[in-house]
Formats: C-alpha cells, sequence, structure tokens
C-alpha cells in the first residue's frame, strides 16, 4: 500500500515538474464507434469529411473541359442597293437579262447601261417566296410557277421608294388590261418602257423585277371599261400581244404590258407579292437622227385597191409609223408608192391598208382629212 502510493506521488511531482517545461497533453476522447456515437457527434464528422479537401483524390482524375460560350454574331441589315462592277458575274446577269428582253433586234446597239445595283429587300423577298410557295400550295403548275423578269421605268425619286416597299396599285396610268387601282403594271420588253417612242440622249432608271406569271388570262383590251382582276387568276395579258413583233406596231407599249393583281379573300392587296424588284440599271438611249422606235421598213411589194375604178396594181411601202398629235398615237399610217405613178405618194392609214387587203381591222380608226387620197 505505501509502496503503490508512493509511486503515484512520484508521478505527480514530476508531471507538475514537466508542466513547467510542456504544457500537459489533453485528455484523448475515447473512441466511440458510429453505432454508439450520438447523431449531433456523426452530423459534424461526416460534415468535416465533406469539406476536407479533395486535392489529394482530383490530382488524379481527368480534369473537365471548360465550356466557352460563343457570342452570337449581330445580323447586320444590309444597304438597299448594292453597287456591282460592270465587270462583275453579277452584271453579266443584269445584261443577259436585258438583252433577252429585247422585241426588236437592233436595240441591242442603241441602249448604253451604267450603276448597275442588286436590291437588297428582306421583306420583299420574304414574302415573293410566301407566296410561290402559296400558289404551288394551290394547285399552280411548274410553268405557272416559273420565275421570270418584268421591268419598269422610273426616276431617281421614285426608286428608292419602289424598291424599299414594292409596286404598289395606283401607280400606273394604262387601263388596257385592268383596273390601275386594283394591280400594277409591269413592262415584258426591256426596249419598249413608255407609250412614246425613246428619243436619243433620253436617261432614266431601268428596274428589273423577279416576276411569278400564275396562271394567266388573256383578255381583249378595253379602253372604256376598266376591268377588274379576274378571281382565281394572278395576272392579265392582251391576246392581241403576239401581233406586236416590233417598237413600231401599233399601240405596241400598251399591248405588250402585263397586268399583276392577288387577292386576299374577297379583296385585293395593296401590293402583289408575286413581283419583287431584282436590279436596277441607269440607261442611255443613243443616237442623233431619229427616235429609236421609228423605223423605215424595207420596201415590199403589195397589190391593194385604192378606188372602185382602178384595177390592181403593184406598190411599194415606203415608211410606216405612229401619227402622234399631243404625245398621242392617233392611228398608225403607212406611206406607199404605186410603180406606175411618177412622183406621186398615198398616205394611207391602217384601216385603209386592211380594207384594201380585205383583212378586218379591231379598231375602228377614223382617217384624218387631207392625210390620204
Amino acid at each position: 500500500m505505501s509502496g503503490g502510493k508512493g509511486a503515484a506521488d512520484c508521478r505527480a511531482n514530476l508531471r507538475l515538474k514537466g508542466s513547467e517545461l510542456l504544457p500537459a497533453a489533453p485528455a484523448r476522447r475515447p473512441y466511440l464507434p458510429a453505432g454508439r456515437m450520438s447523431s449531433a457527434g456523426a452530423g459534424r464528422l461526416l460534415e468535416r469529411r465533406k469539406s476536407a479537401p479533395q486535392a489529394v483524390h482530383q490530382r488524379h482524375m481527368p480534369m473537365e473541359p471548360q465550356k466557352f460560350h460563343i457570342p452570337r454574331k449581330t445580323k447586320e441589315k444590309r444597304a438597299l442597293f448594292q453597287f456591282v462592277s460592270t465587270e462583275s458575274r453579277e452584271y453579266d446577269d443584269m445584261k443577259s437579262i436585258l438583252t433577252a428582253g429585247y422585241i426588236d433586234t437592233s436595240s441591242t446597239g442603241c441602249f448604253a447601261y451604267s450603276n448597275p445595283r442588286l436590291v437588297h429587300s428582306e421583306l420583299l423577298e420574304k414574302e415573293f417566296v410566301e407566296k410561290r410557295r402559296e400558289m404551288k400550295a394551290d394547285g399552280r403548275t411548274e410553268k405557272e410557277l416559273e420565275e421570270s423578269h418584268c421591268f419598269l421605268l422610273t426616276t431617281a425619286t421614285e426608286l428608292p421608294v419602289v424598291c424599299e416597299k414594292g409596286l404598289t396599285v395606283g401607280q400606273s396610268k394604262t387601263t388596257m388590261l385592268g383596273n390601275p387601282s386594283k394591280g400594277v403594271y409591269l413592262s415584258r420588253y426591256s426596249d419598249l418602257l413608255q407609250t412614246g417612242p425613246l428619243t436619243p440622249g433620253a436617261t432614266g432608271e431601268l428596274i428589273i423585277f423577279k416576276v411569278i406569271k400564275g396562271k394567266v388570262k388573256s383578255i381583249y383590251e378595253n379602253m372604256k371599261i376598266l376591268q377588274d382582276p379576274t378571281p382565281r387568276f394572278d395576272s392579265h395579258i392582251a391576246k392581241n400581244a403576239s401581233k406586236v413583233t416590233s417598237l413600231s406596231c401599233y399601240r405596241a407599249f400598251d399591248l405588250t404590258q402585263q397586268y399583276f393583281y392577288e387577292y386576299l379573300f374577297d379583296e385585293l392587296r395593296e401590293r402583289p407579292r408575286q413581283v419583287c424588284p431584282y436590279a436596277v440599271v441607269s440607261f442611255h438611249v443613243k443616237g442623233k437622227d431619229a427616235p429609236l422606235s421609228i423605223k423605215p421598213a424595207p420596201p415590199i411589194r403589195s397589190t391593194s385597191q385604192v378606188s372602185e375604178r382602178s384595177k390592181e396594181s403593184a406598190q411599194f411601202t415606203v415608211w410606216t409609223g405612229d401619227l402622234v398629235k399631243n404625245g398621242r398615237v392617233l392611228f398608225q399610217v403607212v406611206l406607199v408608192k404605186r410603180l406606175t405613178d411618177r412622183g406621186f405618194l398615198f398616205l394611207l392609214s391602217s384601216v385603209q391598208m386592211a380594207a384594201a387587203t380585205g383583212k378586218t381591222h379591231a379598231d375602228p380608226l377614223r382617217t384624218e382629212p387631207g392625210l390620204s387620197s
């Protein structure tokens, strides 16, 4: 007993002395198995394990690729007009369209083109594609859905408006094929752009339109009654359009127009979507001596009866052309000469020529006094 007590006192003294040099080690908490730990203690242990750094384990794991977000490029709005070089492929396409649109082969050397421009109108191009899709769904044939071209002579002031907002109704003075307040008129030929002749030195802006002719109705031209657009059709042309073979033909401009319109249920759209501006060129008419649309006809031999008492005799047609008064074409005249006459020329109207050859004439023209014999 005394020996054990002495040993305990010795250890206590040693610890007291050691405490002066080193602090006494804290008593260790007894280890408790997980089953015996309190819920609060187990939660703290789990939190310490989750919060411990995982650098040692991640060092041996593959790195996850970083996600890099590519910023979306904002679509820049293109300018309305894109000027192209006269040596570019785009201009070659324009020139091909223009020359293919001549009704008179002699027009090839009469026009000089400059300032070629492509037209970029996103709204009109989008609606043009939508209209074609709708026409296909309505049963239009592949031929009716073919894309072709028409032309419009305009001014520098009207040009940007038409190209940006489209061709709207009420812009034409022509009434032969339909009411201009319900549809739009375009020229089918690039050298036949107005009623009067294009004189040498004339300039202007020419718009090339992409068009879908759709279901076309051929009608007889009517100058007295304004015809309404025909339902279930897309455009009108003149029945006598095929008779126009040159610039000097009677009423060539009116007969070669094409009238476009678009129904929206029972109403008509203000702007038909099947016509869309494609390109623009500035043009200049070359030549010095005579208007472009007047061409002397080659001498041909014909037989006609001028009066009831005269016998059939051979004649030469010297010249044909339009008789214009105050900017309005009155009728077409023919200048002829008999082979048997010496120095006498006869100026006949187209009615007289039709009567002499036994052909009927659709237009009741009246001969002006003093112009025929």
